[in-house]
C-alpha cells in the first residue's frame, strides 16, 4: 500500500511515472487519496520530517524538485489527468498539507497548477 501512496504524491505535484515505470498505473487512486494516515506520513515525508520516509517516499523527495520544473512534461494523458484529481483532492480536503507542500516545492506556483486551473477548479467542485 506505500507504493500506492507514492504513486499519489507523484502525480500530486506533478511528477510523471510515464517517464520512469507504469509500475503504479493500476492503483485506485481514490481510495488511497481517502486515507488520511498514509497521505499524512508521505507529506511528513516531503516535508523532511525525520523518521518518516520509506524508502518510496525518499525516492520521491529526489525526484519532486525535478518534476515540479517540467510540468508533468513526461506524462501520458491519463496520467496527466491523474494529476489534476489529486492535485483538486489535496487542495479541496487537506488544504493544509497542500499549503505545506506548495511552500516547501512551490507546487503552488508551478505551471502545472497554472495550466489546469480551470480542470482543477471543476474537479474540486465534484471530488
Amino acid at each position: 500500500m506505500n507504493k500506492s501512496v507514492l504513486f499519489v504524491f507523484l502525480l500530486a505535484v506533478g511528477y510523471s511515472a510515464a517517464a520512469y515505470s507504469h509500475k503504479y498505473d493500476h492503483i485506485d487512486v481514490m481510495s488511497v487519496l481517502r486515507n488520511a494516515r498514509m497521505l499524512h506520513r508521505y507529506v511528513q515525508c516531503l516535508l523532511d520530517v525525520p523518521n518518516t520516509c520509506t524508502k518510496d517516499g525518499d525516492y520521491l523527495k529526489q525526484v519532486l524538485p525535478e518534476a515540479i520544473k517540467t510540468n508533468c512534461a513526461q506524462c501520458d494523458a491519463k496520467q496527466e489527468d491523474t494529476a489534476v484529481r489529486v492535485t483538486a483532492y489535496l487542495m479541496k480536503h487537506h488544504d493544509d498539507w497542500w499549503k505545506q507542500i506548495d511552500e516547501r516545492y512551490n507546487a503552488g506556483s508551478s505551471e502545472f497548477v497554472a495550466a489546469h486551473k480551470a480542470k482543477i477548479d471543476e474537479y474540486k467542485n465534484t471530488l
